[in-house]
């Protein structure tokens, strides 16, 4: 599965792994093991920097962004903060984050660091 996910609930934190190509089908399902799991509402700290080409093309940050939508009418989705690799990542998931803008909030990082201390300051650990 190139999508993994560890769910500490005690310290309400949720930090996801992008392995390898990733397809829509691939963060679909992801999003319903997150729904399974009651874990939308949690902040997310997801590394991305081991994903791989030929990687999510413009059409396909679309339908995540209508799929973020579509959770949203059901359930509060917490900050993501996305580490990627890549500048072409970078623009990716900028994209997504402008598109996705009116139902969660996602910020693009290239160091670890700052992404921690972003998700830490963006309020609470988890949306109720």
């Amino acid at each position: 599965m190139p999508i993994t996910f560890e769910l500490d609930r005690a310290r309400g934190q949720l930090r996801t792994t992008v392995h390898g190509s990733v397809t829509v089908d691939d963060v679909r399902a992801h999003a319903e093991a997150l729904v399974r799991e009651k874990a939308l509402g949690y902040a997310d700290l997801i590394d991305a920097r081991a994903a791989k080409g030929p990687g999510l093309f413009s059409g396909d940050i679309q339908q995540i962004a209508q799929l973020i939508g579509t959770l949203h009418d059901d359930f509060a989705m917490g900050p993501r903060a996305i580490v990627v690799g890549t500048n072409s990542a970078y623009g990716m998931v900028r994209m997504l984050a402008a598109l996705a803008s009116a139902w969660t909030t996602i910020e693009v990082f290239r160091d670890w660091d700052a992404a921690e201390r972003w998700l830490a300051g963006s309020g609470s650990n988890r949306i109720a």
